[in-house]
């Protein structure tokens, strides 16, 4: 609020609080001012607000006072109808009579949906805006929605307490036992705000001189109809009284109005006018000094303005400096998205969700894709796009685009088009839905790939892994044949020299050098030579194994499921406990996230990547392991660290290699399979694994496995 309008404001209030001081004021007993020998039609009980000045007012002596009052009595003589004030101390009584049947009616109300439960209400026959008071200094409010951290004092039990409560949360609500309260709490800072009509503001404010009380807006969409609320069966006496009411004039309702709001001064009779003139003079006087001094307020106001004003100017010139900087900018930014646009492998499209996905904007790219010119399937002119997608696949295609556009959610899939050529080619779409502030949907746009070049590969790589798998699986079973006979004539050959060592004596030799030569040779050299035919033998079973181990995680289908990873790593520290406990490893495990996977291949996964920590460990110092977990980018990525031996920046890609080990001549026992499985075994999931490590120092394993579930839940690769 300005200077101006405020000192305006000021100036209209003292000029009515000047003309309420020679108003006239009026008070009656209900049915006291019937005529003489008129009969009315009924009595009826009458409740009302015994404390809401100048409304309502019941005084000691039991007379019923006030705007509503006037009106009331206007009402009941035009409805033929005598008032019988029932005496209730404060309005949540009047309330509590009113639910309980002790008075037909209400007075002066405003209908709310809590108190149409019991009553139905007549027609307003008092209209006035409810507004916020506050204290001076209290910035104008616009919107109360939009106030944060705010008090608000109201009597308990109003209309006005109810809407607040239900439509403006943000405002917290301090109850007081009467309108009188409440302003008094905004007037001594114990609250920010009170919430009345705009008569009982007025006529508040005069009354109790608080003058550091302002009007400080109007209160968006609550405007206070009053009218009477009538118990639910007295329908006719509804109807009786709306007639009544039909009959009052603006120039009525304007003179109850002018009865009440003023302040009443009890002086004697001689001294009134006296008084009157008196304190006219200094309310002149007093308008006099309060406008020089708001005038000089706004004067000075007025200069600062002025001042800011200017700078606002400055600022507004930099602004748009900075404003065609920008569209210069966006302008540019559009000609160089366009340039990506046309250079793209792929094309963009925007089309409607119809049947024929009719298309409203397509990039020229989708000549070399489909076949056909923008023009000939922009709004369906030569085709529809639905006509290039390949009738096998179009069903499904809009069975994941409802489902898409359903949850809202991005939209990817791989299907075949028909090329102007005939020919079928392979492409990759992603897109989304767009929809409007209502969550309407507008249209579908995204972008399309041709990956038939890679479909391609992608089959013959399929052709690269079934026949490598039937070469390893015949292989493997070819090699171990030999590999038992080695065995079992090693085995043989053993027990023959184990045999001759017993039937052969020194006696049976001449010669006793040639028995002690015979004796080394049987007892020491073709010993040790079986024992590296027997190692041999057994590493070369283990690497028969592992290549097995390798064909079959190729083929065997995967059963999908939620992975509770905190158990299954568990079991496979179990499954682990002899060696861990027998080393002295100290291990954390952390909670775990759940992932998406076949629980048995996860199984193995995990016991290699923990072996290999314990076979690669440093041999002088206990083992220590960490398990842990993170989410990244949609997949669960666990790590897997050791304080090993490490693994040096030159050999990290190679581990992968099936057979390679790091030291071919290295103490530690290993193949170089396990790795090599642990890859595939995590190829098949779609996941990743990579490692980080420092020689002499330890390593760590991530493995980024699944979130949520597959797109099939069986699949062999």
């Amino acid at each position: 609020m300005t200077a101006k309008t405020k000192a305006l404001s000021l100036l209209s209030f003292l000029l009515l609080l000047a003309s309420g001081l020679f108003g006239a004021s009026g008070s009656f007993y209900l049915g006291a001012e019937w005529d003489e020998g008129s009969t009315p039609v009924k009595t009826v009980t009458l409740c009302v607000d015994p404390d809401w000045e100048p409304f309502e007012k019941v005084d000691e002596s039991g007379r019923f006072t006030g705007i509503a009052a006037d009106l009331i009595a206007l009402i009941g003589k035009r409805a033929n109808v005598r008032f019988e004030l029932i005496p209730t101390q404060t309005w949540g009584e009047s309330l509590k009579f009113s639910r309980e049947g002790k008075c037909m009616v209400l007075g002066f109300l405003n209908k709310t949906p809590d108190r149409e439960e019991w009553l139905i209400f007549t027609e307003p026959y008092f209209r006035e805006h409810n507004v916020f008071i506050t204290r001076e200094e209290h910035d104008f409010i616009s919107d109360p929605a939009g106030l944060m951290d705010k008090t608000v004092a109201l009597p308990l039990g109003t209309s006005i307490e109810e809407r607040i409560r239900r439509n403006y949360p943000n405002l917290e609500i301090l109850y007081t036992e009467d309108e009188t309260a409440a302003f008094q709490m905004v007037n001594e800072r114990k609250a920010d705000m009170t919430l009345r009509s705009l008569t009982m503001a007025a006529y508040v404010i005069k009354k109790e001189a608080w003058f550091n009380l302002k009007i400080a807006g109007q209160m968006p969409g609550m405007v206070n109809e009053l009218r009477m609320g009538v118990a639910k069966d007295e329908v006719e006496l509804r109807d009786i009284l709306n007639d009544a009411i039909a009959t009052l004039t603006p120039q009525e309702v304007q003179q109850a109005i002018n009865n009440h709001v003023s302040i009443e001064m009890v002086t004697p009779v001689n001294y009134r006018l006296l008084i009157q003139i008196g304190l006219l003079f200094l309310v002149v006087i007093l308008l006099i000094f309060l406008w020089n001094y708001q005038l000089r307020k706004f004067n000075k106001k007025l200069e600062t303005k002025q001042k800011d004003l200017i700078d606002l100017s400055d600022k507004l010139a930099a602004d748009l400096k900075i404003r065609r900087r920008i569209e210069e900018k966006l302008r540019e930014n559009e000609r160089q998205l366009e340039g990506v646009i046309s250079n793209l492998p792929g094309f963009v499209y925007r089309c409607s969700n119809d049947e024929k996905y009719t298309l409203l904007y397509i990039t020229d790219v989708c000549e070399q894709i489909t076949g056909y010119k923008p023009d000939d399937l922009l709004f369906n002119e030569r085709k529809s796009f639905a006509e290039i997608i390949h009738p096998e696949d179009l069903e499904k295609i809009r069975s994941k685009w409802d489902q898409a556009i359903m949850l809202k959610k991005h939209f990817n899939h791989e299907y075949r088009i028909l090329h102007a050529s005939g020919e079928i080619r392979w492409v990759w779409e992603s897109g989304n839905g767009v929809f409007n502030m209502d969550g309407e949907l507008l249209y579908l746009e995204g972008f399309i790939f041709d990956i038939s070049k890679r479909k391609v590969a992608e089959e013959m790589i399929r052709i690269k892994n079934k026949e490598m798998e039937t070469f390893l699986s015949v292989v493997s079973h070819d090699l171990r044949s030999p590999l038992v006979n080695v065995q079992g004539f090693s085995d043989r050959i053993i027990n023959q020299i184990s045999q001759l060592n017993k039937t052969i004596s020194v006696e049976q030799f001449k010669d006793e050098t040639l028995y002690n030569e015979l004796r080394l040779l049987l007892g020491e050299s073709v010993p040790r030579s079986l024992g590296i035919i027997d190692s041999s033998v057994e590493k070369m079973d283990k690497l028969i194994e592992g290549l097995l181990a390798i064909s079959r995680t190729g083929r065997e289908k995967m059963t999908i499921g939620r992975c509770d990873m905190n158990g299954l790593i568990s079991r496979v520290l179990q499954e682990l406990s002899f060696q861990l406990e027998d080393i002295n490893t100290h291990t954390l495990m952390e909670e775990l996230h759940d992932c998406y996977g076949d629980e048995k291949l996860l199984n193995q996964l995990f016991s290699n990547l923990i072996d290999n920590a314990i076979k690669y460990r440093k041999p002088d110092q206990p083992l220590k392991l960490t398990i842990s977990s993170q989410i990244v980018d949609g997949f669960v990525e666990y790590a897997i660290s050791d304080n090993g031996l490490g693994i040096s920046e030159r050999n990290q890609e190679k581990i992968w290699t099936v057979f390679y080990r790091v030291d071919p001549h290295s103490e530690q026992k290993g193949e170089g399979i396990g790795l090599n499985l642990v890859a595939a075994i995590v190829e098949k999931h779609k996941g990743s694994i990579r490692v980080e490590s420092k020689e002499g120092e330890g390593s760590t394993f991530y493995v980024k496995l699944r979130k949520k579930a597959f797109e099939d839940q069986q699949q062999s690769k």
